[in-house]
Parts: structure tokens; C-alpha cells; sequence
């Protein structure tokens, strides 16, 4: 059995060692806390989302399952957010006339809590400042009480931070804040956020924002020592998640400071400067200073009827078959439609029937204890930089909090053992091909071939990746391309975008991308990596960038010279952005290979 919400966040508040009351407070009692681990109630959705992100975890690390009438709301934020992110300010004045009342289902503080913070956000980009201010205080009230911010203490999650952020701002440009009060507010927020309980995550996400709105509102006050301290925090924040948040901004602030105190690599910092803008400007991203926009968590999330019918059709068993002596036919034909949920004692039944867990958590892995969640990051991280002994080394540290009986656990850590080990020349291509199809099939259950829909896990987009990379190796890429289409055909029939498992998908798409290189059709590969680009460009994916950036360099060389001032200049952004994250490997690799194939006399770095 997987865990259920309730039981995840008391593991993890244990982990953390967060009383109770802190994170509650404003959101909720500490009886609804309890109820949702002794499974008396289920907990709502975005207060779990909430909570988790109270006690300083992103809620990217969790994958929920929801009801279609769930979804139907994650959506309308999503657009919401993309409104903001666009400044398509008619549109969300438009997207704000939604009616609360139509989603009762769903938590009535949080719902109120985010219209108040987009109103707020509307009418800031309309310079009306103390109307703005008065928003942010409503949604503020909703869950953060006054004497949070003198409380050493305080849990905040990423939504309460940036309305705070919000309010600092536009109370400063609205004279509704004077600068003594300003300043403690910005104090306590920058402590918090750097040295509290948040996640790298999510702390990437905020700081360099607070930070330069602390730069704006203080630009005459500040001395320029603090400034830099601050922005160099920030740079070395972002250099270590591997994130470029607010960077333009960031970067436009901080090269003056370095000018006027005559420091070395100011010339350095502005070509990455350039970079930067050259890269959002391409994927039509404002690079001016937007403090109202900031990515929201994105939790990984499972529709319930179609997860229900997906694995009910992996079995082989009709709706008849399946709701017999749990609820009438026509009732679980309904909740398959996704017209009603199921009850949770019906969920768990149906559940337990087609042998799939019943919790509304639903991850890589298994476990009771949230170390091994940071042990899989940190594991994952050195796949990334190409530490495959340090990879090594932290799976089987990893394996020793797992219980290895249950089968997520088992293809998790094995998947990556036969990577890795295959990756350091210790297992032949043929075998470890042979050792990811048996993984594969212990959850998917040879249901590959079929066009029905499919939910796959990460682990088993990462498995099926792998598996088409060493077809291509193979001389197979055709039956590399055909097993990738064939899952991404199984997930175009669910009502889930792309990006709601985008990091599995990132990794397919540019796999396909190499198979269809590999048989010399440039055009499908270039587009499918700037697909993945465009992507991570908006999620300011410092980790992934480098290496797409080079791999659509390298299909426009191969069409032909004509492609040449593209293709050198995508070879010098992996240059500078390699460099930035300190990703030594490729920056070496670009430098060396630009020296060698292009005009040395342009003075590129």
C-alpha cells in the first residue's frame, strides 16, 4: 500500500521535526491534520498542496491522483497564470469573473485566497497600487495572521511568500508602506526564504525575485555592499539548483555593481547577460522585470476515471465485472465518464479489486520516510553531472530505506543499477536491453502495444527512453521511434497536457529527437528539441538547457552550412549557460569544439 496524503505529511512534519500548530496555523486545525493520517477524512487537495509546501517541500516531488472536477479547476489557474505570465491583462480580467460558488468541492479559503492575490496582480499592472495592496491584504488574512512575521518560527508556503512579495512592492509604489516598515518586512522575508525550512526548489523560485524587488524599493536607501551581497546570494542560489529565475533582472542589477567596484569578469557577466535575453526573447519571454509572475509547483497529477479505466482495461475486465458488490454499473460507468467521483470506501474497493493502490499518493517510489525522497534527488543530480560512482554509491544508500519487496521500489533502484553500471562498461548493451524490458513489464504488464490509454509512471518513461536509446545503438532506431510514438499516442488520449508529467516527457521527446537524427531526418529532430527547449526555457531549466541547446546546434550543422550563423550562435549559448551553471564537462566541450570547426577570431568567450 502507497501512502495516503495524511500519512505522507505526518512522515514528513516527523522528518522535518515542524510542530503541528506551525503548520496549521491559518489553514486549518490540528484535528484536520490528524483526521487525514488515521484516514477519518480525506484531506483536500490544495490544502495538502499547501501544507506540504508550509513544511518547505515542493509539491513536484508528489503525484496526486484527482477528480475530473479537480482538474477542471488546476486548469482554470493554469490560465490564469499563463494570463499573468503573458500580461494578457483582458484576459484575465475576463478569467476573474469565475464564480466561486461553481466549485464548492473544493477548499473555500484557498479559492478565495488565490482570486484575491490575481486581482491584486490585475490591478498592480493597471498602476492602481493601493488597490493592489488591498488585495494582497485579503488574501494575506486568508491564511497568514498578523503575528507571523515577528515569529522566528513561521511556516510559509510559496503562494503566501510571493503575495507577501507582492505586497511589500506595490505597498512601497502605493505609499502605503513607509520605509522603516518596508524594511522589516523585507528583512524578515529574506531571512525566511534563505536560510528557513523551503526546499532549494522553491527557494530558487522566490529569492532573486525578492531580492530585486528589494533592489527597486530601496535603490536610493541601500548601500551598494548590501546589494551586491544580496545579488550574489541569489547568482549563487540559482548556480545551485541550476535554475535561471528572474536572471535578466537579476544580472541587470548586479553588473553595474560590479562595474563601479572595478571587479574582475564584469565583461564575463555581460555576455551571459546577453544569453540569457537572447534565449527568452526567442521563446517570446518578457525580459524585463516581472515581479507579479512566478511559477507555480507543478504536482504530477492522475485523473481518477482514467486511471480507474485505464487499468481496468489492462486487466481485461468489463465495468460489470469490476462494480459487482461495490456500486451499481451505471454508477461506476458515471465515475469512468468522470460525471461524479467515487465515495472513498468505493475508491478503495475498486482499488483493491484491480490491485492498484487506493492512496491519493502516487510516486517513483514507496517509502515512509521522506530521506529517501532527498536521496533520490541528490542520486538523480549526480546522473545529471555525470558522477556515475556517486550515483552508484548514493541508489544503494537509497536501497537501504527502501523495502526492495515492493515492485516500484524494486524497478526503480534496479532501473538505475543497470544504467549506471552500463554506462561505467560493467554490463553489455544486449543484457541490460534484456533487464529493462523485464522491469518494465513487472507494472506495465506487456500492454505496451496497445492504443488504449496507458498511465505511465517516471520510472517507466525513463525505462522505455533508455530502452530506444540502445535500440539506436543497435542500428534499431526505427523500433526505438515506434516504442516512443506508441506511448506518447497512449497519453494523447487522456485529458492531461504534456506538462503535468513534463519531466518524463522532456527526457522522450529528446531521445526521439536523437533517433530521428540517427536516420538523417534532421527537420522532425530539430523540432522536436526546440519543442523541448521552448519548455524548458519556460521552466528556466538550468539542468536540461546545455545539452538541447547543443543538440539542435548539432542537427542544424548537419543540414548544411547555410544554417551556420544558427547554429554557431546556439554553440555559444551552450557555452555561456554551461559555464553559469558551472557544468564543466560541456563548457569544455563547446569551447573546444567552436575553436576547432568556426572563426577563432570572433571573440566568442
Amino acid at each position: 500500500m502507497q501512502l495516503t496524503l495524511g500519512e505522507t505529511l505526518y512522515r514528513l512534519r516527523r522528518e522535518r521535526n515542524i510542530e503541528a500548530k506551525k503548520i496549521c496555523e491559518g489553514l486549518c486545525d490540528e484535528a484536520t491534520l490528524s483526521r487525514s493520517r488515521d484516514d477519518t477524512r480525506a484531506m483536500d487537495v490544495l490544502l495538502f498542496e499547501s501544507i506540504v509546501g508550509r513544511m518547505g517541500v515542493t509539491s513536484e516531488e508528489f503525484s496526486l491522483m484527482v477528480t475530473k472536477k479537480e482538474y477542471e479547476y488546476r486548469q482554470w489557474k493554469n490560465n490564469v497564470y499563463a494570463a499573468i505570465e503573458d500580461a494578457q491583462w483582458d484576459e484575465l480580467s475576463i478569467l476573474l469573473e469565475f464564480d466561486i460558488k461553481e466549485t464548492s468541492w473544493i477548499n473555500e479559503k484557498l479559492q478565495k485566497q488565490f482570486y484575491h492575490y490575481a486581482k491584486g496582480i490585475y490591478l498592480g499592472a493597471q498602476q492602481e497600487f493601493k488597490a493592489a495592496f488591498e488585495e494582497l491584504k485579503f488574501a494575506q488574512e486568508k491564511t497568514i495572521l498578523k503575528k507571523t512575521l515577528q515569529d522566528k518560527k513561521m511556516c510559509l508556503n510559496t503562494m503566501e511568500l510571493h503575495i507577501l512579495m507582492l505586497s511589500l512592492l506595490y505597498g512601497v509604489k502605493g505609499q502605503q508602506l513607509d520605509e522603516e516598515n518596508a524594511r522589516q518586512m523585507f528583512g524578515y522575508l529574506e531571512e525566511y526564504i534563505y536560510d528557513g525550512v523551503l526546499d532549494i526548489i522553491e527557494k530558487a523560485k522566490v529569492y532573486p525575485k525578492l531580492i530585486c524587488i528589494g533592489l527597486h524599493c530601496f535603490d536610493e536607501s541601500m548601500m551598494n555592499e548590501e546589494k551586491m551581497r544580496l545579488c550574489e546570494k541569489a547568482i549563487k542560489l540559482l548556480r545551485a539548483n541550476k535554475t535561471f529565475h528572474d536572471i535578466t533582472e537579476l544580472l541587470r542589477l548586479y553588473i553595474p555593481l560590479l562595474e563601479v567596484s572595478e571587479r574582475d569578469g564584469v565583461g564575463f557577466y555581460k555576455k551571459q547577460y546577453e544569453v540569457f535575453c537572447g534565449l527568452l526573447q526567442g521563446e517570446n519571454i518578457d525580459t524585463g522585470f516581472r515581479p507579479e509572475v512566478v511559477e507555480e509547483p507543478k504536482t504530477k497529477v492522475y485523473l481518477i476515471s482514467e486511471y480507474l479505466s485505464s487499468k481496468r482495461q489492462e486487466k481485461g475486465i468489463t465495468q460489470e465485472m469490476l462494480s459487482e458488490g461495490i456500486c451499481a454499473t451505471e454508477t461506476y460507468s458515471r465515475v469512468e465518464r468522470g460525471e461524479r467521483a467515487p465515495s472513498r470506501k468505493n475508491f478503495k474497493a475498486l482499488a483493491d479489486r484491480l490491485d492498484i493502490s487506493w492512496a491519493l499518493y502516487r510516486g517513483e517510489i514507496v517509502s515512509d520516510n521522506f530521506k529517501t525522497y532527498e536521496l533520490r534527488r541528490l542520486q538523480r543530480r549526480a546522473n545529471i553531472e555525470g558522477r556515475r560512482e556517486d550515483s552508484l554509491l548514493l541508489i544503494r544508500e537509497l536501497e537501504s530505506y527502501l523495502d526492495m519487496s515492493v515492485v516500484e521500489n524494486y524497478q526503480y533502484v534496479k532501473y538505475q543499477e543497470y544504467i549506471i553500471n552500463y554506462r561505467l562498461g560493467r554490463i553489455h548493451i544486449d543484457e541490460v536491453c534484456e533487464k529493462l524490458q523485464e522491469l518494465l513489464f513487472l507494472t506495465q504488464n506487456k500492454k505496451i502495444d496497445t492504443l488504449n490509454l496507458v498511465y505511465y509512471s517516471q520510472t517507466e518513461m525513463e525505462i522505455i527512453a533508455h530502452l530506444a536509446q540502445l535500440y539506436q545503438k543497435c542500428n534499431k532506431s526505427e523500433k526505438g521511434i515506434l516504442l516512443i510514438e506508441t506511448l506518447v499516442k497512449q497519453m494523447e488520449n487522456s485529458e492531461l497536457n504534456y506538462e503535468d508529467q513534463w519531466n518524463g516527457f522532456c527526457f522522450l521527446f529528446r531521445v526521439l529527437a536523437g533517433l530521428y537524427f540517427s536516420i538523417g531526418n534532421y527537420d522532425i529532430a530539430i523540432q522536436l528539441s526546440k519543442y523541448v527547449k521552448k519548455i524548458i526555457v519556460k521552466r528556466k531549466d538550468g539542468f536540461n538547457l546545455p545539452e538541447v541547446l547543443d543538440e539542435i546546434a548539432d542537427n542544424l550543422e548537419h543540414k548544411g552550412k547555410q544554417y551556420s550563423d544558427e547554429y554557431q550562435k546556439l554553440y555559444r549559448y551552450t557555452y555561456y549557460i554551461a559555464d553559469f551553471f558551472f557544468i564543466e564537462k560541456i563548457t569544455e566541450v563547446a569551447k573546444n569544439y567552436y575553436e576547432e570547426n568556426f572563426d577563432v577570431n570572433i571573440k566568442w568567450y
